[in-house]
């Protein structure tokens, strides 16, 4: 099923702007694991964050993007992560697809990140990085 999802995608970027929803699972250079949907139509940008570092606790995601001048590549995004911990804190991924930082309350978080396919090998030194509330 996953493969007509990404050969679906892949017609529709070829062809234009896709008009399905796709779902994508990433990794970033930590380990913590982005499943989302990706809604071509209202460039919206759902899902939830598996967040290694804190338990492998479930954080929501929201968020939106904006594409290249033909539309068919995704590029400037947003998207905000609900600590299911603590309702009171939001974090912001923000970046060029694949690339992003972390915002913390408005500010930047000066941690880079890129985005990989679920499952990518993380390594030692990224794992053990510390970040702002445990959070890298």
């Amino acid at each position: 099923m996953k493969q007509v999802k990404i050969a679906a995608l892949a017609l529709a970027t070829v062809f234009g702007a896709p008009t399905v929803m796709a779902q994508e699972c990433l990794q970033d250079q930590y380990g913590n694991q982005y499943n989302i949907t990706v809604d071509p139509v209202n460039k919206s940008i759902t899902g939830v964050a598996t967040v290694v570092q804190r338990n492998n606790e479930l954080w929501t995601l929201s968020g939106s993007y904006a594409t290249n001048k033909t539309g068919t590549k995704r590029k400037e995004q947003q998207l905000t992560m609900t600590d299911s911990t603590n309702t009171n804190q939001l974090y912001m991924l923000r970046g060029v697809y694949p690339n992003f930082a972390w915002y913390y309350n408005g500010s930047y978080g000066a941690q880079e990140a890129t985005w990989v396919a679920c499952g990518t090998p993380v390594t030692a030194k990224a794992a053990n990085a510390q970040g702002r509330q445990g959070v890298r």
